[in-house]
């Protein structure tokens, strides 16, 4: 078989993959899905960014989304990904590939990592990853176009949890892996969209809050949801400001919250379409447009500052 390594570091915490080149990120899809020897390894493992990044992807060489198991950790190291582009609505892709974003799906953590200057376009999309099912904190996309025929967000196009599997079969069936993906909390904090996001349903961090419920031969007990989106802004523009939808929040005894966030897009400025019960210290600014008002706090352009 053929030996995928990085030059550096051996995935753990203490020395994970490094990523200096555009060249190191190619690769990530090589490791995660073409190692024949242990894909769980790869996608369970840290990896670190250590430069800026333009990945020069194109319509003849689109980006191929990859994704982060439970206990995989990308720290972006305050960096910035650029050049992505994809379009996973052309055959370019597999059938089932209908995820885009720099990340397919995220179960672990994904950190202090910038988008810009992108083009990312799926049936489900976003400006990091296309599902989130794990922890996205201090992560922003500056300019990045971000466009769905479903969903589509900022930072995130679906945020899932509840009885999670992975959208990915190639992870272990383990009991052990089944309750870590069950769970473990869910969130996205202090990120902000400057990026143009698309979408039948659309917001500037979160498309759509979803819960998931799934049983593997019963052996995954339920659990209570919890989840949150907060310590970030919009100032990009989307449909809605900062979540775009919560789904069946009460009958699956799902606890959310929208905290501590702020909308500036000029266009709309609601915070979110569903339920003002969801939001604590959510702020918009006051643009006159009364038929989008909807739940938050109004603040004058100056009082946000």
């Amino acid at each position: 078989y053929p030996v995928f390594r990085f030059l550096n570091g051996d995935g753990s915490s203490e020395f994970p993959y490094i990523i200096a080149t555009a060249e190191d990120f190619w690769k990530l899809y090589d490791l995660i899905y073409r190692d024949p020897r242990s894909p769980n390894h790869y996608s369970n493992s840290n990896y670190k960014l250590v430069a800026d990044i333009n990945l020069n992807a194109s319509a003849k060489r689109p980006w191929m989304p990859v994704s982060l198991g439970p206990w995989g950790t990308f720290d972006g190291g305050g960096h910035t990904v650029s050049g992505i582009y994809m379009d996973t609505t052309v055959k370019t892709y597999s059938n089932d590939a209908v995820y885009a974003g720099l990340f397919r799906e995220n179960l672990g953590t994904i950190k202090n990592l910038g988008i810009a200057d992108s083009y990312i376009f799926g049936d489900t999309a976003g400006a990091v990853v296309a599902v989130n099912a794990g922890i996205i904190e201090n992560c922003w996309n500056k300019n990045a176009v971000v466009e769905a025929t479903g969903v589509a967000g900022g930072i995130a196009g679906i945020m899932r949890t509840g009885h999670v599997l992975p959208i990915s079969t190639r992870w272990s069936n383990s009991d052990e892996e089944n309750r870590a993906i069950a769970n473990h909390h869910v969130f996205i904090n202090k990120t902000y969209n400057g990026g143009v996001v698309r979408g039948n349903y659309s917001a500037g961090i979160v498309g759509v809050v979803q819960y998931e419920e799934y049983f593997r031969e019963g052996r995954i007990s339920r659990n209570i949801v919890k989840y949150r989106v907060a310590n970030s802004y919009n100032v990009g523009e989307a449909l809605n400001g900062i979540v775009g939808s919560v789904g069946n929040a009460a009958f699956h005894n799902m606890q959310f919250e929208i905290a501590n966030v702020y909308n500036a897009d000029k266009r709309c400025h609601k915070i979110s379409s569903d339920d003002a019960e969801f939001a604590v210290n959510a702020y918009y600014v006051v643009m006159g447009q009364e038929e989008c008002k909807d739940i938050g706090i109004s603040q004058a352009i100056d009082e946000m500052k």
